[in-house]
């Protein structure tokens, strides 16, 4: 698993569908009214199957200059995700996502 390590609690990971979707479905369903005002595309996570579903997606369409969906780890439990999109090459900025 390509990791990047934060501090001695917390790192980021690619995800890996199959086994992260149910923990990453969990909190999308436990969060769900807190998170559909800034992330509608919750609406369309209704079950663990939709969850693998996007992640495979997101990583088969892994494209550095556009999306790097990660998932974020805290004491060796999933507990998000982070999504950086539209960076500028030239002035390396970020435009971060968090879901």
């Amino acid at each position: 698993m390509l990791t990047y390590k934060i501090d001695d609690e917390i790192y980021l990971s690619l995800p890996r569908p199959e086994i992260d979707s149910t923990a990453l479905f969990k909190l999308i369903n436990d969060s769900r009214n807190e998170l559909i005002p800034w992330l509608p595309w919750v609406l369309k996570i209704k079950s663990i199957a939709d969850e693998r579903e996007t992640l495979k997606r997101n990583t088969h369409s892994l494209d550095m200059t556009h999306s790097l969906n990660l998932v974020i780890w805290y004491k060796n439990e999933i507990v998000g995700s982070i999504s950086l999109k539209n960076w500028d090459k030239n002035n390396k900025k970020l435009k971060l996502v968090i879901g």
